[in-house]
């Protein structure tokens, strides 16, 4: 699943090839594999996912789904998540900041929303 293009996802979730909570697995796999190597992610929200890739099923099952409906989405951490605590990072470390997050960014819910 990795290797498909959005297009090719977006058309295998509309067409029930796989659901989107296979595919949200799939990709956590991946991150737990991966990931202590890379050090890509400071945080991982596997609970929210699953969560939000069962909605996107749900709504592919009533065929009120938009394109990208299902497809996982990693966010970059400066952008503010509803639900979690955003932590501003500054490369020498002796700056960080934590605060709760009430809203999310805009460039976090729209895709969402897609």
């Amino acid at each position: 699943m990795h290797t498909r293009t959005l297009t090719e996802l977006s058309r295998s979730l509309h067409s029930r090839e796989f659901s989107a909570e296979e595919l949200a697995r799939h990709r956590l796999a991946r991150i737990a594999a991966h990931d202590g190597k890379l050090n890509s992610f400071i945080t991982v929200t596997e609970t929210q996912a699953i969560a939000q890739a069962r909605a996107a099923d749900r709504a592919l099952a009533a065929g009120d789904a938009g394109a990208l409906a299902g497809i996982p989405i990693a966010h970059k951490d400066i952008f503010c998540t509803a639900g979690r605590e955003d932590e501003l990072r500054l490369e020498d470390a002796r700056a960080i900041s934590s605060r709760p997050t009430t809203r999310p960014s805009s460039s976090g819910s729209r895709p969402r929303a897609a």
